[in-house]
């Protein structure tokens, strides 16, 4: 850095440019300081190639580790004979073999939307939760406002088509279904999001076990909201003793699970049996149980009543499942009482008006097994194999050696160690960084030397070592040869002795590598160069600073004397005139 002096008039009584004087002689003085700073520059280039060289040494180390355990030997692929059903991809743990993948349905998302609704401010407020988490209305707020606020609570996404809220969970499945309900005020209610009464009409159910011949469920008859007046009415199914395994008379159940299509948020029940009012074709009782995943049922108590026309229960809970198991006490066959008949299943709570997609998880079989899970990307079903499923069909998915997967690890060990023999190879050259560094000059004899030692097995396998010392790879003949005899590729690399070329490069990048390596020793000596440099440049400075003071000093003094002789005379001038 040249030297730069502070500005000021000079030679006002001499007539002579003492500043630039002073100038010139600081800039020749500091010619030091400008030879150390060139050469702290210099330091700073090393201490750059010297972190490239590390950190391509690194690079070189985590291909060749990477090459090192068994898994990266034998790989394999997972294809899948269709791919507009499903994709395949394979990794660790996964076992070569064929599989039959039938994919019946996708998951989905839990879909709903309200009523119509108009534009502008609604007028609405109160605060209902989505998921658990709350989101406060008011009054001020249009249908977007709603649908904002909800997308930014985390519980759901939401928007607005044509005038209706549209909410969609997050996550597909039935373990995703969305839950909500009003806290305060009515808000899900008057958008018509919410609606409440019987959810079970028209719902689909299950009968365990199946009516008899004599009086069989014409279809539909537990949920058709159509009580009947007496049993041959034809809106009522019905059991006997017999069919119940007790002709004799005696204690006897049946079960009907009624699925609502949603998750709601259920209040209670209430059965009818009988053949109508005064019929001793009536349940005794109903225990009622729900679940919310078709699996795990939760009883919420029993409703009693000998011959009992309708039984009630109140409970509160979420869930989509409802399960009645319905008892009664049957007489000896043909008698009053021989049978039970049931007419209507009511399952009363708030739920969603406007269901534009239940949720749904993903069914398939694989090798004629059922599997059912919520996501569509099923990755616990066949060992180290993920399938992301696209539509319903039949796919096979081969799993198999992946020879290319292996080549390809193999040629960026080799890309490595061709990018560090190449950056040393520029560092090296004339004029270049390093020219005359005997460190990386040493480093690049030691890798061309370890590479020639292996020169012919590499060309064995596809890689050639090329004039300038790089590696080349031949990617199609490696494949080849990894899948012809993988075991036989990778004793070239690492042979169970410590004498493959990757044992004995990673035992000299060793030494190269890490704290105490030969690259940060370098660091650390160029590193203390540089301070030393800074500190003595600074020092110099300081000195030079002084003489510049020193010789200022001197020249302002000049001036003064001289200023007071030029008094002098002018006085004396004048006293020789008057005399």
């Amino acid at each position: 850095m040249d030297y730069i002096a502070p500005f000021q008039f000079t030679g006002l009584v001499s007539g002579l440019d003492w500043q630039a004087l002073v100038d010139r002689l600081m800039e020749l003085e500091s010619r030091p300081v400008q030879l150390m700073e060139k050469r702290k520059e210099a330091i700073a280039r090393e201490l750059d190639a010297w972190a490239s060289v590390g950190s391509a040494l690194l690079e070189l180390q985590s291909k060749l580790e990477a090459l090192r355990p068994d898994s990266a030997w034998s790989k394999v692929r997972a294809v899948s004979s269709d791919q507009s059903v499903l994709a395949a991809s394979a990794g660790p743990g996964a076992v070569a073999g064929t599989h039959t993948v039938r994919v019946l349905s996708l998951a989905a998302c839990h879909t709903v939307a309200s009523d119509p609704q108009p534009d502008g401010a609604l007028g609405l407020s109160g605060v209902f939760s989505v998921n658990g988490k709350e989101v406060a209305v008011e009054a001020s707020d249009a249908l977007a406002d709603i649908a904002r606020k909800i997308s930014d609570s985390g519980a759901a996404l939401a928007w607005v088509v044509d005038g209706r809220l549209v909410v969609r969970s997050l996550t597909p499945g039935t373990s995703g279904a969305l839950r909500m309900q009003d806290v305060s005020g009515s808000v899900l209610h008057d958008l018509g999001v919410l609606g409440s009464g019987d959810l079970a009409l028209r719902a689909f159910y299950v009968k365990s076990p199946a009516p008899g011949p004599g009086y069989p469920d014409a279809g539909g008859e537990f949920t058709d909201g159509l009580e009947g007046t007496e049993f041959r009415d034809g809106l009522s199914f019905g059991y006997s003793g017999t069919d119940l395994g007790v002709p004799g008379g005696g204690p006897a159940s049946v079960e009907v699970t009624v699925d609502l299509g949603q998750v709601a948020d259920l209040t209670g029940v209430k059965l009818v049996s009988g053949g109508g009012p005064g019929s001793s074709y009536c349940a005794d009782s109903v225990e009622v149980l729900t679940s919310a995943d078709g699996v795990n049922f939760v009883s919420q108590g029993t409703a009693s009543g000998t011959n009992a026309r309708e039984l009630a229960l109140s409970f509160s809970a979420w869930a989509r499942w409802v399960k009645f198991r319905i008892s009664k006490n049957f007489a000896p066959a043909n008698q009053p009482g021989d049978w039970l008949f049931l007419d209507e299943g009511y399952v009363y709570g708030s739920g969603f008006k406007n269901v534009l997609q239940a949720p749904r998880d993903a069914s398939l079989e694989v090798d004629g097994l059922p599997v059912v899970r919520s996501s569509n990307v099923v990755s616990d079903v066949l060992p180290g194999v993920t399938l992301v499923l696209k539509s319903c069909g039949q796919a096979e998915v081969a799993v198999e050696p992946d020879a290319e997967a292996v080549a390809g690890d193999v040629a960026r060990a080799a890309d490595a160690c061709s990018a560090l023999v190449g950056l040393l190879n520029s560092l090296l050259a004339k004029g270049a960084t390093l020219q005359a560094d005997a460190g990386a000059s040493g480093l690049l004899v030691g890798l061309r030397r370890l590479l020639t030692d292996f020169a012919a097995r590499l060309r064995a396998v596809g890689i050639s070592i090329g004039a300038d010392g790089r590696l080349v790879v031949d990617r199609a003949a490696l494949a080849e040869a990894v899948a012809r005899d993988a075991a036989g590729v990778r004793s070239v690399f690492f042979d169970g002795a410590g004498g493959g070329l990757g044992d004995r490069l990673l035992v000299y990048l060793g030494g190269w590598t890490g704290s105490s390596g030969s690259v940060a020793l370098r660091q650390r000596t160029l590193q203390r160069m540089s301070e030393d440099l800074s500190e003595r440049i600074e020092a110099f400075r300081r000195v030079l600073e002084r003489r510049r003071q020193l010789l200022v000093a001197r020249f302002v003094e000049m001036e003064r004397v001289l200023s007071q002789l030029a008094s002098q005379v002018s006085g004396l001038e004048r006293l020789a005139r008057a005399g």
